[in-house]
């Protein structure tokens, strides 16, 4: 290194620090340089001055007042150090400050710790401690895990895990899968759904007389009835072996059906069980096609024909028997637990869904405004929250509660119409219990409210007799009516009906048409219907239709005008027979009858109490204008 400098003193001072550094024992503290392009440098400055002294070349600069130059020229120098590195920094005292080093994560944690969907567990478990894990799930989710091959793999050899996760999940007693049905195809048909011959996905009956589960058109198609069980292969009416047939019969587990060919259990049972009923006059007995087919096959393999003795046919018919009745009781050990089972547990949840109804219905009559219980009904959310088998909670009511807000508008006008619907069908019935009461009480027309109608009739006809002569044919009966009507209405005595005072019924006006008005009529002329005076005409139907008798005319009313929305359908109360309402209906004043000589306006108005009109427009005998 070469030094420059302004004077030789500071060279010399220069020179005997460089000799007093390799005799230092404490090794000089760190220092840092100030930041070269934004970062830090860390030097070492007891490195720095172990360095060899320089040698110092004098050589002074006369450039600038001032001023020094000065080099550094080392052999053995390694590294070029900036001037402000050679004064140390300060200490302030107290360990020296470094950077923090951060801690290394373990590498060696490369699985997954939790089971993840996007993060496949990759760390294998010995096959004992997944048999402990499905000893504690339920059988279908043990069927679930079998779509993995490993999982599957670990369930295929081992029986005892699907029995412990059975028992666990139905009950300790359930009765052991029957001979020649492994405890998985056991749990598929305790579980699962779906017919097992065809793609049909919504099959849920387990037939378990054959150990299948079909739907119904597989069901019809492998069972065979006991008819034609055997047929044409020696063992029907006329074959050889007709008389083994019996025998044949009692090796096949047979199932029996009602006369709806609707399955009812496996086997005989003296008494039926509890959760079947009995139907005996219908009860018929079906066998499985394949079990008939293998049992062919057996028999036409063995040695057995018609010379055959008793003591061969037995040695091949009697282990067969006594082995079919052994498996059947054990069908019907697993039939009877599973249909219990059904039993007790569809009541248990009917039992929880009707205290979730319950509880809705008390927590919708404190709503503001309160919600009845019936219009409720109406709501689909309550439908869906009610088919739940759980018991109501109160975070369920909350859910609940939002929607029915919503929904409570179209319920209650829902409820306003059934409400509606079912008072006029209760108004209906007891106009028909009122027909039918009044119809035998006046049918001997002794009747106090007929007897008064009668003596009234009796003093219009009086009236009558005195001004025949003058009222033409055509008025008399419609002046009739209304002289029979107005003296009603104006008497003080009248009988006590059914609901206060006794009002007029149509029935009156028939019978005092009968009665009073034809026997008026028949001193001068015989009661024939064709008369001017049996004439009328319907306020309704154009003048054109011509003219009817009374009887006529009210059945043409309830016939043609039932169903037109006009004043006259008020006429056809009974609308489902072709008879008359003459009991049900009260008798209006002004009577949908017109005399020939009226014209028809289309319309009839029951109220109208404007003055008759004569055929003589001048004659007014009773001064009702």
């Amino acid at each position: 290194m070469n030094f420059s400098f302004e004077n030789s003193t500071m060279a010399t001072i220069a020179a005997e620090i460089a000799k007093e550094a390799p005799r230092r024992k404490r090794k000089a503290p760190i220092s840092y340089d100030e930041p070269e392009n934004g970062k830090r440098q860390k030097l070492d400055i007891g490195s720095l001055l172990n360095t060899p002294p320089p040698t110092i070349d004098s050589e002074t600069s006369f450039n600038s007042p001032g001023s020094a130059h000065f080099t550094f020229s080392s052999a053995t120098s390694r590294s070029s150090t900036p001037q402000s590195a050679l004064t140390p920094e300060k200490s302030k005292g107290g360990r020296p400050r470094s950077k923090a080093i951060p801690y290394p994560r373990n590498k060696q944690l490369k699985v997954s710790t939790r089971i993840r969907k996007d993060r496949p567990f990759t760390k294998e478990l010995p096959c004992e401690i997944w048999q402990g894990i499905f000893g504690f799930c339920s059988p279908s989710f043990l069927l679930k895990a079998c779509t993995v091959k490993y999982f599957d793999e670990i369930l295929a050899r081992n029986e005892v895990t699907w029995k412990l996760a059975r028992q666990r999940y139905f009950d300790p007693d359930m009765p052991d899968p029957p001979p020649g049905l492994s405890e998985k195809e056991y749990a598929k048909l305790l579980t699962c759904t779906g017919c097992q011959n065809c793609d049909d996905t919504e099959t849920r009956r387990t037939y378990w007389a054959y150990q299948r589960r079909w739907c119904k058109s597989c069901h019809t198609e492998n069972i065979v009835v006991e008819k034609q069980a055997f047929n044409d292969s020696g063992f029907e009416r006329g074959g050889q072996f007709r008389e083994l047939r019996p025998l044949m019969l009692k090796c096949i587990p047979v199932a029996k059906y009602d006369s709806w060919v609707h399955y009812q259990w496996v086997g005989h049972y003296d008494e039926p069980p509890a959760w079947g009923q009995l139907y005996p006059n219908g009860q018929t007995s079906n066998y499985q096609r394949s079990r008939i087919d293998d049992l062919m096959v057996e028999f036409n393999k063995s040695s057995l024909n018609e010379k055959s003795t008793q003591e061969e046919i037995d040695a091949f018919f009697n282990p067969k028997v006594a082995a079919n009745d052994d498996y059947v009781s054990k069908l019907q050990a697993v039939e009877d637990w599973c249909e219990t089972f059904r039993v007790v547990g569809k009541a248990e949840r009917d039992a929880l869904k009707a205290e979730r109804a319950k509880y809705y219905k008390d927590q919708a009559s404190l709503m503001d405004p309160p919600l009845e219980s019936e219009a409720l009904a109406f709501c689909e959310s309550y439908k869906r929250a009610a088919r739940i088998a759980r018991e109501p909670t109160a975070k369920s009511w909350s859910i609940l509660q939002d929607k029915l807000y919503i929904e409570r508008v179209v319920a209650e006008e829902k409820l306003a119409k059934k409400r509606y619907r079912d008072a006029v069908q209760e108004f209906r019935k007891q106009l028909r219990q009122d027909y039918d009461e009044n119809a035998s009480r006046r049918k001997n027309k002794d009747a106090p409210e007929q007897l008064f109608v009668f003596e009234l009739a009796e003093a219009v006809v009086k009236d009558l007799q005195q001004l025949k002569a003058e009222i033409a044919d055509e008025d008399l009966i419609h002046v009739f009516f209304r002289r029979v009507y107005d003296a009603y209405q104006a008497s003080d005595s009248k009988p006590e009906g059914k609901h206060g005072k006794y009002r007029l019924l149509m029935d009156d006006v028939r019978q005092i048409y009968y009665k009073q008005f034809r026997s008026m009529i028949k001193e001068e002329i015989q009661p024939d219907i064709t008369h001017p005076a049996m004439q009328v005409k319907c306020p309704a139907c154009p003048d054109s239709f011509g003219t009817r008798s009374f009887g006529e005319h009210m059945r043409h009313i309830h016939g043609t005008h039932r169903y037109d929305g006009s004043e006259l359908s008020r006429f056809s109360v009974n609308r489902d027979t072709e008879e008359f309402a003459w009991m049900y209906l009260e008798w209006p004043r002004n009577l949908p009858i017109l005399a020939p000589h009226h014209k028809s306006t289309g319309c009839w108005n029951p109220d109208d109490h404007s003055a008759y009109q004569y055929k003589d427009s001048m004659f007014d005998p009773f001064n009702e204008a």
